[in-house]
């Protein structure tokens, strides 16, 4: 689990396992990226943090506390700002993937992938305006993830 899978054969071996085109061609980008991403994210910190949380989860067991109140009241506003940061950036890492998408999209439903393809037709400068767009769109996704966690982590 701390290495990640590589993009292009995740995208090959979710083609491979699941066949069908159309919408659910998203779908399998989605889990994708999601099983490309995890371990990343796993070492940016949320590992680092899961020892704690279990004796946390220990002494509010101990205690007498629910299940549900120990998840929503002891162990996520722990964790609630890592988290969020953390998905800003795998948020971030998904606008501009090609890899996975170009495995298994049949079309360029990506931004990135517009963009591979211009670059790929010599249209540099629409794929050049295209990426700023991209990456206007990435970073703004980034700052809402971590906006969300900064609020929310103070409202805690």
């Amino acid at each position: 689990g701390l290495v990640a899978p590589s993009s292009v054969l995740t995208g090959f071996a979710i083609l491979f396992l699941w066949r069908q085109t159309g919408f659910i061609s998203l779908v399998k980008n989605a889990i994708g990226l999601s099983l490309v991403f995890l371990p990343s994210m796993y070492r940016l910190g949320l590992g680092a943090k899961i020892p704690e949380l279990l004796r946390h989860r220990e002494v509010a067991q101990l205690l007498g506390a629910e299940e549900k109140s120990i998840f929503g009241e002891v162990l996520l506003p722990q964790i609630w700002s890592k988290l969020c940061f953390v998905s800003g950036i795998a948020a971030f890492w998904a606008w501009g993937d090609f890899a996975v998408g170009s495995a298994m999209l049949e079309k360029s439903y990506t931004l990135s992938l517009q963009v591979q393809e211009l670059e790929a037709s010599y249209r540099v400068n629409q794929a050049s305006q295209l990426l700023y767009v991209l990456l206007i769109g990435a970073t703004l996704n980034f700052l809402v993830f971590g906006g969300i966690g900064y609020v929310t982590d103070k409202k805690y």
